[in-house]
């Protein structure tokens, strides 16, 4: 039998039975160059017709806002606006036992705090409870406001809640105006601090970074991951990007993921 060639594992993805999940779009680039693209037809439903995807359409992110987060913190270390190794300036936290959190382990997940990042079961959720329930005017003083469970550093425990911490930081330290240089230069080593593993994902298989997402079996790798299904995937040592946008449920995630890997290994 002939070896399934990347052209065809693209077509595997944007073939899948619908309840397997729906792909909306797919690019991979290398050196700067489109190596491959494809485009999908978007489901309708109760909100919208259905549609067929372009390269000009708006597609949601989901989490990966998340790693270009990191790379937000990044510019402000490069303007000398922040210290990620020292506590957050959280004023919530101030005099209470979450005042020594650090930014870090903010960006690591691994803060502490109570979260259950569940977007389905809205009486456990505070997902659900942060973005919908209307309780506080700020996603970021919603999650400062949270118990701590555990001691800042010791539990990995991925959160939305954690990364609107964060942007409210960025937020407050940019309130005053534009400042610095516009371009999106980042401190020498950053993006090896974004690829540092600081944690473990059972259900994906997948490492955590800091605010990025690692992949075990490619090295070196970072990526930005959101829910059902998106991906922005790097892997240096292959100069390739790969994004992969759609509508994924959690039960063919991993299928997904083992398509796209798949993908690096063909591209």
């Amino acid at each position: 039998m002939a070896r399934p060639t990347a052209s065809d594992v693209v077509d595997e993805m944007f073939t899948r039975p619908e309840d397997a999940g729906v792909s909306l779009a797919f690019v991979a680039v290398r050196g700067g160059d489109v190596i491959a693209e494809r485009y999908g037809r978007r489901p309708g439903n109760e909100l919208e017709p259905a549609a067929d995807i372009t390269a000009e359409t708006t597609l949601l992110s989901w989490c990966m806002a998340k790693s270009i987060t990191h790379a937000a913190v990044g510019l402000l270390i490069v303007d000398g606006l922040i210290d990620v190794d020292v506590p957050a300036p959280v004023p919530e936290w101030a005099g209470t036992e979450k005042e020594g959190i650090t930014l870090v382990q903010l960006l690591e997940m691994r803060s502490g705090l109570r979260f259950n990042e569940d977007y389905l079961d809205g009486d456990t959720s505070h997902c659900i409870e942060m973005l919908f329930g209307g309780t506080d005017p700020s996603f970021g003083h919603y999650a400062a406001g949270l118990p701590l469970d555990h001691v800042p550093g010791s539990v990995f425990n991925y959160s939305s809640g954690t990364s609107n911490i964060v942007a409210r930081i960025v937020g407050d330290l940019v309130a005053g105006g534009p400042g610095g240089d516009p371009v999106r230069i980042l401190p020498e080593g950053w993006r090896d601090h974004a690829r540092t593993p600081t944690g473990h994902d059972g259900e994906s298989g997948l490492d955590y970074g800091r605010h990025f997402w690692l992949w075990p079996a490619f090295p070196g790798s970072f990526a930005g991951r959101g829910y059902e299904g998106q991906f922005v995937v790097v892997l240096p040592d292959r100069d390739l990007v790969m994004v992969h946008l759609g509508k994924t449920g959690i039960a063919h995630s991993r299928g997904l993921q083992m398509r796209l890997a798949r993908l690096a290994e063909l591209l």
